[in-house]
């Protein structure tokens, strides 16, 4: 494939993004063979970046300089042997295109991205466009082969086994490590935050590790969020901890394989996607539902033989899967396009055939009481708080690395007409100030509050933490009513040592009419203390002169 001339269209990049990782692999497998990779970048309205930012973006997260990096052109700027989609907002535009030779490269079955609607028919449309596809696994082979006239082409799941590797030296802790991504449904984040939470009642020793995103937990987690590893800390992870979950809904990801090259046991869900690359010697299968996935967790962290079979049994079956032979198979399949071969049909079959489990009744149990716990949390941070004057107090506990300055915007209005700033003090373990609300009324309105930390003066404010309340402005006659109270904490998402903000009505009106009260019992009360001090005189001289 000497001299050939490549066109990549993919979305725009994302740091740690495993899918844009392995679209870079690719193009790099090409490059070895002779040819020459450009990249067209479909624009995204809510990422605005211009051709200069793209590459940035490219050498800081992939390391990575293509030939050449367009954004939002219409048509191809140059002439190519193949243009290759790769993901089903760019196979419109590949299939429009004057190229003789055109791929899509398929990494997730992406109508799953969605619920029902344009962007999901759009999705399954993609794949009628007439383009060849190449699968990542054979589960989606299979589904290509029901919706693409054309037969895919598919390349194996592999791993960089220079990276991911058992270490002798490593000593396994009692922990578990989990692929946390939030800001992707499909990695069903939810019901992995409610299986840990059963796991931790239950093992309340062990340490759970989410990493995979710089979105922040819930708060009070009782979880250690990671964010974002490099990939030698992920190694190290891998090879520290006693199983690893990675849960993925419309095509296994890659972790499961990095985790298997490292010696670690792996847990993902029963689902049909996740039966065709997933060898049942390395990986249990689990439903999908809270109770079952903490469940399976706990049985097989009791089971040291099953772990011990399955560390082994990880890297044995990766030992062939190295990502150069994935990039080889993906080249192959692009020269077979180019010269017009097309890919031979292969029935495919489930290689994991791992037998259901059922939670047990104690699990279940934890998980419905979770449930319930969740709704009560729930239910008490809707309840609007009362403002009488529009004044707050705000405080907020459990901020670490002493920051040089903390401020605090709130607002209602969805235009944030009415945004109000204001710099915290700090207090002791506290950071206070007081805010005046501009507007309020005598209906619940949801005000939005976000946090912004300073670290040095040569550093912008930063986005620290935000949340919701409903306020609502109630004359002072009713403030005492518990359904509206005056004061009221909030636990702030994504801390790691109990971050909490108060807010706390400041109620001159109630001050005034306290002073007030206190003053007319004074008065009333000032003759009797008159006459019992001028007792008290009397009395004193009277036992004086006895002595």
């Amino acid at each position: 494939m000497e001299g050939k001339r490549i066109a990549w269209c993919t979305p725009l990049p994302s740091k740690g993004a495993g899918g844009f990782r392995t679209i870079i692999q690719n193009a790099r497998a090409l490059e070895r063979c002779g040819c020459t990779s450009d990249f067209y970048f479909i624009p995204n309205l809510n990422r605005p970046a211009d051709e200069n930012q793209i590459r940035e973006w490219l050498k800081d997260w992939y390391d990575y300089e293509p030939d050449h990096v367009y954004s939002g052109e219409v048509y191809f700027a140059e002439t190519y042997d193949l243009a290759i989609a790769t993901a089903w907002d760019t196979a419109a535009f590949v299939a429009d295109q004057s190229c003789k030779h055109k791929a899509y490269f398929v990494q997730d079955y992406e109508p799953m991205f969605f619920p029902v609607g344009t962007e999901y028919l759009e999705a399954q449309e993609s794949y009628s466009l007439g383009l060849t596809p190449i699968t990542i696994g054979r589960w989606l082979a299979r589904q290509c082969q029901k919706m693409c006239d054309k037969e895919p082409f598919v390349t194996d799941f592999g791993a960089d086994l220079s990276v991911y590797r058992q270490l002798d030296t490593s000593e396994k802790n009692y922990a578990i490590c989990a692929i946390y991504q939030p800001e992707k449904p499909r990695r069903a984040s939810t019901l992995l935050l409610e299986a840990l939470a059963i796991v931790k009642d239950m093992c309340p020793e062990l340490t759970i590790y989410l990493f995979g995103s710089e979105q922040a937990l819930p708060a009070n987690s009782p979880f250690v969020n990671l964010g974002i590893l490099p990939i030698e800390q992920c190694n190290l992870l891998y090879n520290s901890c006693l199983c690893g979950i990675s849960m993925s809904t419309s095509n296994p990801s890659r972790i499961p394989f990095e985790m298997m090259a490292s010696g670690l046991p792996v847990i993902d869900l029963l689902l049909p996607n996740n039966l065709f690359d997933l060898p049942s010697s390395a990986v249990k299968l689990t439903k999908p539902n809270a109770a079952s996935l903490a469940g399976t967790i706990v049985d097989l962290l009791k089971d040291k033989q099953q772990l011990k079979e399955m560390s082994i049994a990880g890297p044995a079956y990766m030992q062939s899967r190295n990502i150069e032979c994935e990039g080889i198979q993906f080249a192959s399949a692009c020269k077979s396009i180019l010269e017009d071969a097309p890919s031979t049909h292969v029935e495919y079959q489930p290689i994991n055939r791992d037998v259901e489990s059922n939670a047990n009744e104690i699990m279940n149990i934890l998980a419905r009481d979770k449930r319930r716990q969740v709704i009560k949390e729930a239910a008490v941070q809707a309840r609007p708080a009362s403002c009488p004057s529009k004044q707050l107090h705000i405080s907020l506990t459990g901020v670490n690395d002493h920051p040089l300055e903390i401020r605090v915007a709130c607002w209602s209005d969805p235009l944030q007409k009415d945004i109000v700033w204001e710099y915290m003090t700090p207090h002791e373990e506290k950071w206070e100030c007081n805010v005046l609300l501009s507007e309020m009324k005598s209906q619940p309105s949801l005000f939005h509050f976000h946090f912004y930390i300073k670290h040095s003066d040569s550093k912008e404010p930063e986005f620290f933490v935000s949340f919701d309340k409903p306020l609502i402005l109630l004359p002072v006659t009713v403030t005492s009513r518990e359904d509206f109270p005056t004061e009221c904490r909030i636990p702030i998402a994504g801390s790691s040592n109990r971050m909490e903000c108060t807010l706390k009505a400041i109620c001159p009106q109630l001050e005034h009419g306290k002073r007030a009260s206190q003053k007319e019992q004074d008065d009333t009360l000032q003759p009797h203390r008159s006459l019992s001090g001028a007792m008290r005189h009397a009395a004193r001289s009277l036992f004086g002169r006895r002595r």
